[in-house]
């Protein structure tokens, strides 16, 4: 039996992935498809990776990923990430105990873990979920066994809107959106964020802003930051009436300032750890100014989804995240640090403020 035979008489779906910000920028879209076509569904949310050990950025990011999912209608219960194996545990018996009809999962990690904590969830009920391409060992083969349906991710698009679109076609049988589903911003974040900028503009007399963001999870997406103050120095020799906002995330944020202090007041530069506000922030914050300089992370997407103009540093082997409305998308073949910072000057001065 499939999805779409089990969902319209099913009345609790528990929805598991280990979710990014970027990866929930496209997958919300097709989550409210699911709420919309089946309306008597409770739809839960399922936020734990199963890493055995979690990152120094992993409680942060999956706080203000919490509070976000928290806040939107179409869903219903969050589940928080383990601080430990003992709360996973709990976390598990209580979701197996609430009696979900149908679980299903998307996962390109750790995805055996995924089976085989969905199938525990499930019980009895309808269980399926995202099938690696790759070989399997024999207890992730005898995981996915177990599961009542499997899609295998094969799936092949130009975007990672339109690869999470198939993946939730294939397990929900819903159609999936083209477009991304818009982002509806918090008037009071909005309203703190324009003053923010206001108060940094002030010192410097400038009157456009560049958010700028050099970090990401790990060092192969990161730009480094002697790089980028090149980047911003020869930018500010071009753009003068522009300031440039850091975005740094909340555990690298004295790290980060103490940088922007040995800096020249008269470059322009401001400091600002925004995403650790919470996420509406940080997309009021891409909203609010006038260009976007990032290396592959969720601000890009964000940045994309609010049509802003924006140059983006990836990875060549990352070429299907590239956001959709990204102005110039700048690929490395192994290391994002590894592009010129010349390079990346250019194409600012080319896409920025024309």
């Amino acid at each position: 039996m499939l999805a779409y035979q089990i969902f319209p008489k099913a009345t609790k779906v528990l929805y598991m992935s280990h979710l990014a910000i970027g990866d929930y920028i496209y997958q919300r879209t097709f989550l409210q498809q699911v709420r919309q076509k089946y309306p008597q569904l409770q739809l839960d949310i399922w936020l734990d990776d199963f890493r055995p050990r979690p990152k120094a950025w992993s409680a942060g990011r999956a706080s203000l990923l919490k509070g976000w999912l928290e806040s939107e209608s179409f869903i219903d219960r969050v589940y928080p990430l383990a601080k430990d194996e003992a709360h996973r545990q709990q976390l598990l018996q209580m979701a197996r105990s609430n009696g979900y009809d149908a679980v299903f999962f998307i996962a390109t990690a750790r995805s055996s873990y995924y089976a085989k904590y969905a199938r525990f969830i499930a019980d009895k009920s309808y269980c399926s979920g995202l099938k690696p391409s790759g070989v399997l060992s024999p207890i992730g083969y005898w995981r996915f066994s177990r599961l009542d349906d499997c899609v295998p991710d094969d799936f092949d698009g130009s975007s990672i809107h339109r690869i999470y679109g198939q993946r939730f076609q294939a397990l929900t049988g819903i159609k999936p959106a083209i477009e991304v589903a818009p982002l509806t911003l918090n008037g009071t974040a909005v309203r703190r964020v324009n003053r923010a900028i206001a108060n940094w503009h002030k010192p410097f007399g400038t009157q456009k802003s560049v958010l700028v963001n050099h970090l990401s999870t790990t060092y192969k997406r990161d730009y480094s930051w002697t790089k980028m103050v090149d980047v911003i120095e020869q930018l500010a020799k071009v753009h003068p009436e522009c300031l440039f906002i850091i975005n740094t995330p909340p555990h690298q944020k004295q790290e980060v300032e103490s940088l922007t202090k040995s800096l020249s007041k008269e470059r322009g530069l401001a400091c600002v750890a925004s995403s650790s506000d919470g996420v509406f922030e940080l997309a009021a914050m891409v909203q609010a100014v006038n260009a976007v300089l990032t290396v592959e992370t969720a601000i890009a997407h964000l940045a994309s989804v609010f049509d802003k103009p924006q140059v983006t540093l990836m990875r060549q082997q990352s070429a299907h995240w590239c956001p959709p409305n990204a102005s110039k998308v700048l690929f490395s073949s192994r290391y994002i640090n590894d592009i010129p910072p010349e390079k990346v000057t250019d194409a600012c001065v080319k896409h920025f403020f024309v």
